[in-house]
């Protein structure tokens, strides 16, 4: 600093881990001083040193962010493993329902061609009918002729496109 008649100078620039300025140390005096390789190197060392509190303040804060988003991370784990269990739940009764009534149920897929195929039936049906999976599964009502009549299969084709038409339930 010149008002200070500083007239010796040894100053070394601190970056940021990213490399952008922090600032400098330095050595002044008010006396010529012509510093040797061993000061130098002392005050290489200081200036490491600081980059190095830099580097590890920037980690500790870049470390505390992903830990809050791993926090945030693991809440929504919680969550959905909440939403999950909640559903299963839901599943589970809703399928107690469909195996638990004395009334057929069919799952009914239209595919794009416009076919109706099961792709579902509940235990009475199966029971009651005695029918395998691979008799049942994914057939048209037409391709379980002979285990029902040419007609009811046309009947229940017709009910089926009327639903699907109108939106309404089967009557």
């Amino acid at each position: 600093d010149v008002k200070l008649n500083m007239i010796s100078y040894l100053g070394y620039p601190i970056n940021y881990p990213d490399g952008d300025p922090f600032g400098t140390i330095c050595i002044l005096d008010d006396k010529e001083n012509p510093y040797t390789k061993e000061v130098e190197q002392l005050v290489l060392k200081f200036r490491d040193v600081i980059q190095s509190d830099l580097e590890l303040a920037y980690m500790n804060e870049l470390l505390g962010y992903k830990n809050n988003r791993m926090i945030d991370y693991l809440g929504e784990i919680r969550d959905m493993q909440g939403l999950i269990s909640n559903k299963t739940e839901q599943a589970d009764f809703l399928e107690s329902i469909y195996n638990g009534v004395e009334s057929f149920i069919f799952i009914v897929d239209i595919n794009e061609k416009g076919e109706f195929r099961y792709s579902g039936h509940n235990e009475n049906h199966k029971r009651v009918m005695q029918m395998k999976e691979e008799d049942f599964l994914w057939k048209t009502p037409e391709e379980l002729v002979p285990t029902i009549t040419p007609e009811a299969a046309a009947a229940v084709k017709a009910n089926y496109q009327r639903c699907f038409e109108t939106g309404k339930t089967l009557d």
